[in-house]
């Protein structure tokens, strides 16, 4: 893209190597591996390994005697692909030696790439590249392998168009210059399969799309139809809908997504972050890559506005928790735990997600017999597509390490932090996991820390599980606070954390989760859309009145998979009876047999025919 941007084209020639891996010569091969300073010890390990090996030959009713085999690299062998990574190695070194130059590949497929200002260029440039002394053609004389030119390809990779004598515009690319190697003539292609990928002199991949697509498609309708036992007739609409298995299109969709928010997540360290940051800027009149297009096509997954989620986020020798966390067996032990807590601060934490909206509140509690005193923290995180719940919950404790540590009255007490949320207390302690929302909790491992440091020998932190919805008085007032907060109240700014004080668009970054749970309904509501402009919709929404929905799928659970597709196949018409098995041509009569009165279809058999009365 941007060579393109530069005005400039680009021809590729496609490699094609003869008989790759039963040619290649193993003195060649130890001295590649030598030159790339293999320690000697490998270089005769695969020495040996590469003699006295036998083998014959077996087809039909015939086979040949034992006979020696002194060349080759045994493609069988998992080392195989390494030791010709070695052999071929020098083919990419030699074939791209200046900057308007490439090469690539994996074993024996290769690529030469030249970059010119226009294709009767580049065309030159290629045939230099293989046939100039100590290039490509010289690279196989040395390795005693032969390049297959027959099968050789040529694509012109360029978008623009070239008017004929005709006055009608083509493209420059499939009328562009031929090659000849080898005594071979090489025309401009307009696709070319390499490594599994389809590219065409565009580089738009419509055709690897559809072609991946497709596949996709078969693949899910076997998987539909094994599991509706429909017959191969059935509309794949209706398929998918008894399935309850999202189409293809919609799946393709949210796979991208899925990738997306993966990339935007990325930390800074990431090879591909700054591509991600500068793909996700803005979306190029012309030239622009799949990443810029899925950005554009998901503004909200820009990486500035998305969570990082670190792969490792501390040392992984790291053991030191500056807490003790403790879960209680059941609710009535919960309970019992929290009436006999010893702790002088106790903390009350909660989170709460209401009308759309999500709130985190904690609340600070002296039990010395002294003091009575009580502190509230409150925070709105914001609407719920883009935060949840359990960040709520995070956040709650984030705001309970903050009340403890701005406690300025004898503060070196033994302290407690009680929440109704046990995943987060136990991810409290799993710091070498990457997961959603964990950034929060470690800013309160953080908190916790400068507690201890702040603190004399006598203090101590306990992170507990207490159960909800108990009729706990201090319990339920957190959880009051923490929908008022979920309604858009928040404490001042001066009395929250500092990674909480300015406003939450600013700070509070979108959760991975959020994001990936919200879109699901968004697919759900098009999938609804293109059923309704099915052509089938008329005739069989009465079948599945609520359809697309598990429900349909539930329904038919407790039925036995025989009486299960036995029901589908009668609802959707497609059923072997003679009506329908006529249609797709196999049965020369639509007639019923049993009677010959009318053509065998679903009202027919089971209301109609008295034969089956």
């Amino acid at each position: 893209m941007t060579v393109w941007q530069e005005k400039k084209v680009v021809s590729v020639l496609f490699l094609d190597i003869k008989g790759a891996f039963p040619n290649a010569v193993p003195e060649v091969l130890i001295h590649d591996m030598r030159m790339r300073r293999i320690p000697k010890a490998i270089t005769d390990f695969i020495w040996q390994l590469l003699q006295g090996r036998r083998t014959r030959l077996h087809f039909d009713d015939f086979e040949s005697d034992w006979f020696d085999v002194e060349n080759g690299i045994p493609q069988g062998d998992p080392l195989s692909l390494i030791m010709y990574l070695f052999n071929g190695g020098d083919l990419l070194e030699v074939s791209a030696k200046y900057p308007d130059e490439d090469a690539g590949g994996f074993v024996d497929d290769t690529y030469l790439l030249a970059i010119g200002d226009t294709i009767d260029e580049t065309t030159q440039h290629l045939a230099e590249m293989y046939n100039c002394d100590g290039r490509a053609h010289d690279w196989a004389r040395s390795h005693h392998l032969k390049f297959e030119a027959s099968k050789f390809h040529l694509m012109h990779m360029t978008r623009r168009m070239i008017r004929g004598d005709d006055g009608i515009r083509r493209l420059l690319a499939l009328v562009g210059p031929s090659l000849t190697l080898g005594g071979h003539t090489l025309n401009p292609e307009a696709t070319q399969l390499f490594l599994g990928v389809l590219f065409n002199f565009t580089l738009r991949f419509k055709e690897q799309a559809t072609r991946a697509a497709a596949r996709g498609k078969s693949y899910t309708t076997q998987a539909v139809l094994i599991i509706t036992g429909g017959l191969q007739s059935s509309p794949t609409d209706f398929l998918d809908i008894h399935a309850n298995l999202l189409p293809m299109r919609l799946l393709i969709a949210l796979e991208c997504h899925r990738a997306v928010v993966c990339i935007a997540a990325l930390p800074e360290t990431h090879p591909l972050h700054q591509v991600a940051c500068c793909s996700a800027r803005r979306l190029p009149a012309t030239f622009y890559t799949p990443l810029q297009y899925l950005f554009a096509m998901f503004p909200e997954l820009h990486p500035d506005r998305v969570e990082t989620i670190q792969p490792c986020r501390v040392n992984p020798g790291y053991a030191d928790y500056p807490f003790t966390t403790h879960i209680a067996e059941s609710r009535e032990e919960s309970q019992r735990e929290d009436r006999e807590l010893d702790t002088d601060i106790r903390v009350y934490s909660d989170g709460s997600g209401l009308d759309g909206q999500a709130g985190a509140a904690a609340v600070l509690v002296w039990f010395d017999g002294v003091r009575d005193t009580r502190r509230t923290l409150c925070y709105h995180l914001g609407p719920l597509t883009q935060h949840t719940v359990y960040e709520a919950e995070a956040i709650g404790i984030v705001l309970g390490a903050h009340l403890i540590l701005t406690e300025t009255v004898d503060p070196s007490r033994p302290s407690s932090i009680s929440l109704d949320n046990q995943p987060v207390i136990r991810t409290t302690r799993q710091v070498h996991r990457a997961q959603p929302g964990h950034y929060l909790l470690d800013e309160f491992r953080e908190l916790a820390g400068a507690l201890r440091q702040s603190r004399d020998e006598a203090y101590s932190l306990l992170t507990q599980w207490v159960s909800g919805h108990d009729d706990l008085e201090l319990n339920e007032y957190t959880d009051s606070e923490a929908k008022r907060a979920a309604k858009g109240e928040s404490s001042k700014a001066a009395e929250l954390p500092l990674m909480l004080r300015e406003s939450p668009p600013e700070t509070l970054l979108a959760s991975v989760a959020a994001l990936r749970q919200e879109y699901r309904p968004c697919l759900h509501k098009r999938w609804v859309k293109d059923w309704q402009v099915s052509p089938r919709y008329e005739r069989l929404q009465y079948v599945a009145p609520t359809a697309p929905a598990p429900t349909l799928l539930r329904s038919t659970g407790e039925l036995s998979h025989l009486s299960s597709s036995l029901l589908f196949q009668l609802g959707t018409g497609h059923v072997p009876l003679n009506a329908h098995l006529r249609r797709v041509g196999a049965a020369r009569l639509p007639t019923c047999l049993a009677c010959f009165a009318a053509d065998e279809m679903v009202d027919h058999f089971i209301f109609d025919c008295p034969a089956y009365e």
